[in-house]
């Protein structure tokens, strides 16, 4: 199996291409197609159709593309939760704060 860094660096052979081009499918459309239930595949002809590999090349960049959003994404809900307890504590002492002055 090739690494995603140099997925696209090197050319699959012939006979490789359908099984890649099916899993790079599988995993971009279900992000493509949230609401999409059960993916079906059909089964591809036994000969690759021209221009094919550029094809599953593309298919391979999206998912990659994807996963590194989807990882994007993540830390940056991670970040803003954060900021959100950060804020959630300033707010709290500003409010014990001011009713320690108003008390005293």
């Amino acid at each position: 199996e090739v690494a995603p860094s140099t997925a696209l660096a090197v050319r699959p052979a012939e006979a490789d291409l359908m099984p890649m081009m099916r899993s790079a499918v599988e995993q971009a459309l279900p992000a493509l197609m949230p609401k999409m239930q059960e993916l079906k595949v059909i089964q591809a002809p036994q000969q690759p159709q021209e221009g094919v590999s550029e094809l599953a090349a593309a298919v391979l960049e999206l998912s990659q593309e994807m996963t590194s959003m989807k990882r994007s994404n993540y830390m940056l809900e991670q970040e803003n939760a954060e900021l959100r307890a950060r804020v959630e504590h300033i707010e709290l002492h500003a409010i014990v704060s001011v009713e320690t002055k108003r008390t005293a």
